[in-house]
């Protein structure tokens, strides 16, 4: 939609005669004010039918649909992300599909690590920040069918010998390295 600066005042519509008018330039600058307001609702309404664009509103109304449960103090682009990834888990899922959707979930593939033990229905993560254990956690008792296990190691810090991470499995902690 065009900015509010763009448009075109709506006098500028009526013929030269009628331009002329008081009465009538009053009419239409009340008639832009009322104009211009409806515009920006409108604009308003549209920013909220897309995931990227909307705000703590929509995305609240996008994760009740879904039924996902969000921590309030949790950042808005993990929100949008997992709302976005979730979107899809209804389709008929594929490994390639799982790759995709971890990508969005997740912020882009450099954010994990993940290796899989096919004979043994296993899934193992590495995360880069912690900030997405939950997230990802949440998302894979989701996804994953009941057969399927996975892991999930947090790196907290990547320095030479110092690698500390925390081995997550099942909802509990099992080990920290």
């Amino acid at each position: 939609m065009a900015e509010l600066a763009d448009r075109k005042k709506l006098i500028e519509y009526l013929p030269d005669f009628m331009k002329k008018f008081s009465e009538i330039k009053e009419l239409m600058r009340v008639a832009n004010v009322e104009s211009d307001e409806a515009y920006s609702r409108i604009g308003e309404v549209i920013d909220e039918a897309f995931i990227d664009d909307c705000t703590e509103y929509g995305l609240s109304k996008y994760e009740r649909q879904m039924g996902i449960i969000s921590d309030p103090d949790e950042d808005m682009a993990i929100r949008k992300n997992r709302v976005k990834a979730f979107r899809c888990r209804d389709k008929q899922y594929s490994f390639d599909q799982l790759i995709r959707n971890l990508n969005i979930l997740l912020g882009g593939s450099w954010n994990y690590d993940m290796s899989c033990d096919l004979e043994h229905y296993a899934l193992v993560f590495n995360i880069y920040e912690d900030k997405y254990l939950h997230v990802l956690d949440g998302f894979l008792r989701t996804v994953l069918p009941e057969n399927m296990f996975y892991t999930i190691h947090v790196a907290k810090d990547w320095a030479a010998d110092n690698f500390i991470c925390c081995v997550w499995q099942d909802d509990e902690i099992l080990e920290w390295r």
